[in-house]
């Protein structure tokens, strides 16, 4: 089947590398169409979403919320990451 369709066997046997950039391409172009065809957001609605958007107060309830834990724990899980990687790279 691929034989006889050649436009069908050079998308199956494309670089994975070359489909991410495709499709990454592709999202852009999405997110740019959808953004410039809708209306712009209510601040209110989208207040604390990312950091362009934090109001002083969350990034202080945000520092008051970090602890020694969360650090703790994600030094372990870089760590554990680092030892799976190096085993199984050899």
């Amino acid at each position: 089947a691929m034989e006889s369709s050649p436009m069908a066997y050079q998308f199956a046997s494309i670089n994975f590398s070359h489909m991410a950039i495709f499709m990454f391409i592709a999202c852009v172009f999405v997110c740019i169409a959808v953004s410039m065809a809708t209306d712009p957001p209510n601040f209110s609605k989208i207040r604390g979403l990312a950091f362009g958007t934090l109001h002083p107060k969350d990034k202080i309830d945000s520092k008051d919320n970090f602890d020694k834990i969360d650090a703790l724990a994600s030094v372990i899980l870089v760590l554990i990451i680092v030892c799976i990687l190096v085993y199984f790279t050899g």
